[in-house]
């Protein structure tokens, strides 16, 4: 340390009230040797110092075609290999020989973070790195690198390409979150750290690396900080499955939703995620509705645009956040028994991290279903006011306030079984309409096994349609019959395509309802016109949802 002390003063940095020590657990830092007052200079570097990718493809041509991060490191290879010949040998000395990052965990230590977004993220990383490797081997060889003269050179401060950069002395003060602490540039050659509050003497003098998420700082770092305020969670939104993808995508790009990542937060859930999800579980039906409204530039995909969309939306990202809280919960038996220094301390660190993505995650799953409850009750309280619906069931003034309903994580629970009653209450299901008609269920029963009850949810709802719409004046949703048995510019448009398919499953089902023995439908009912009129109904107004039971079901939503 002494040496690298000595390199400093040597050439030009100044930092006359630091000392360099360790903490209890022999951690490095740096310590007041007197008061610091706030605005006062904590400590200056020449940026001649600096050590960027430009230096090193200045002084080694043959990185130029490596990324920033892979001519910084070859560079620093070099310089290492040096030895007491480089003139950055005091600081590459008194860097960590070895940095806990998952880059270097062993197997076992990577199977904490199995199923985490930093589990499958520390993979891509280390196969671009086997990657920027390869180019390195390719592009120079040891006795090049060995053999070449690298003096100190003043970095170009008009450099607007300089992305990484290593900051002797500057980097030596270790990271606290929102210290109050200030980089100035001064006179374009060199780099101030100002203080932003009063600091005793023998206190350490903390950094502050920006606001970073457990996840960079794990990675970057090497450790995590507990409830960490500036904590996240990324989401990806993947509609390469859906048969509209590019259709979607051109129609979320034309609303300027393009960019697919999102990072969620305690307590936040960015609004352009709900809005592309919005655009994700539309139907075609309502993908035309929007998409001719953007064209007429009246749409605003920020709020809700359907009780069908937002209840399909709503329960899509639900999932999507249990099956990420799945993979993480159950792991604290695996923390438990390690020996080894090492390990106990990475141990420690996937802990906190692991911890801080399943709090964020719940955070977001009590939103989610607080906002299924708020959606629920105004859906059940416009259907008591007997308001009459258009097809598509979009843009029908729907007035949602979000913000009237805040609900903390421990509540999770009560409003799941409140979310279920509220859906009993709302969708037509197959479970509410064998309860309410028992010539229906009767019938059911006949052509359908119980197992295929089960699996057939949505054909025994397309028939139920038919059915229904025979009876419309004594039916309990008359007012969604009305609507939906004049509705046909939509499935004659769209519905060509797919006329193939419904006929065989006209001539399979024909026999089976027509049955004499059955009774479900007089054969003048049951036509390929009404399968197409009911098949269509029901993609344009289903929705799929999980129960408490965790089981899947298919319901209609009638308005």
């Amino acid at each position: 340390m002494d040496e690298f002390v000595h390199w400093l003063h040597e050439n030009g940095a100044t930092f006359p009230k630091v000392r360099f020590g360790k903490d209890e657990s022999g951690m490095g830092g740096c310590y007041a040797v007197q008061p610091i007052h706030p605005n006062e200079i904590i400590a200056t570097l020449p940026l001649n110092l600096t050590i960027s990718h430009k230096l090193a493809r200045e002084y080694l041509p043959i990185l130029a075609p490596l990324s920033c991060r892979a001519a910084l490191a070859t560079f620093l290879v070099h310089e290492r290999l040096l030895g007491k010949l480089s003139f950055y040998h005091p600081y590459i000395n008194i860097l960590p020989k070895h940095i806990p990052t998952p880059l270097t965990y062993t197997e076992r230590e990577m199977s904490w973070l199995r199923g985490t977004n930093l589990g499958y993220g520390i993979e891509s990383r280390k196969e671009l790195l086997r990657k920027e490797f390869d180019e390195i081997l390719e592009i120079v060889s040891n006795d090049e690198l060995i053999n070449g003269c690298f003096p100190n050179k003043l970095i170009d401060p008009d450099d607007t390409e300089v992305k990484e950069a290593l900051f002797p002395l500057i980097d030596s003060f270790n990271h606290k979150h929102r210290q109050k602490i200030t980089w100035e540039v001064h006179e374009r050659n060199e780099l101030r750290l100002v203080a932003g509050n009063y600091m005793d003497s023998g206190q350490q003098i903390y950094n502050n690396y920006g606001a970073k998420s457990n996840e960079e700082l794990l990675v970057g770092y090497g450790f995590c900080i507990p409830n960490n305020p500036d904590d996240w969670v990324v989401i990806k939104v993947n509609i390469s499955q859906d048969p509209q993808c590019d259709e979607k995508l051109d129609f979320l790009s034309s609303l300027e939703l393009s960019e697919l990542t999102h990072f969620i937060k305690r307590d936040y859930i960015p609004l352009k995620l709900l809005s592309q999800l919005r655009v994700l579980v539309m139907n075609s039906a309502e993908l035309i509705h929007f998409k001719k409204l953007q064209e007429l530039q009246c749409i605003n995909i920020n709020e809700p645009i359907g009780y069908r969309n937002e209840l399909a939306m709503l329960e899509t990202f639900s999932n999507l956040l249990k099956m990420k809280l799945e993979v993480l919960y159950g792991r604290d038996e695996e923390f438990i028994g390690i020996s080894s220094a090492r390990e106990s301390e990475i141990a420690r660190n996937c802990k906190i991290y692991i911890d801080g993505q399943k709090e964020i995650l719940t955070s977001a799953l009590a939103i989610i279903h607080s906002k299924e409850l708020i959606i629920l009750k105004a859906a059940l309280n416009d259907s008591k006011f007997t308001r009459i619906p258009t097809l598509p069931f979009v843009c029908n003034n729907i007035n949602i306030d979000y913000n009237s309903n805040n609900t903390s994580f421990n509540d999770i629970n009560p409003i799941i079984l409140a979310k279920d009653d509220l859906l009993d209450l709302l969708l037509i299901t197959i479970d509410k309409v064998m309860k309410i008609d028992k010539k229906f269920s009767k019938a059911i029963n006949e052509i359908f096994s119980e197992e295929l009850i089960d699996s057939e949810q949505d054909t025994i709802l397309i028939l139920y349609l038919i059915y229904e719409s025979q009876y419309i004046e004594k039916s309990e949703w008359k007012l969604f019959f009305e609507v939906a048995i004049k509705y046909d510019d939509f499935y004659i448009q769209e519905y060509e395509e797919k006329i193939q398919e419904l006929t065989e499953l006209y001539n399979e089902l024909q026999p089976l309802v027509c049955n004499p023995d059955v009774k479900l439908f007089d054969k003048d009912v049951f036509s390929i016109d009404k399968l197409i009129w009911s098949t269509c109904i029901f993609e344009i107004c289903s929705v799929t949802f999980t129960n408490k039971n965790k089981k899947q079901h298919f319901g209609i939503v009638p308005l």
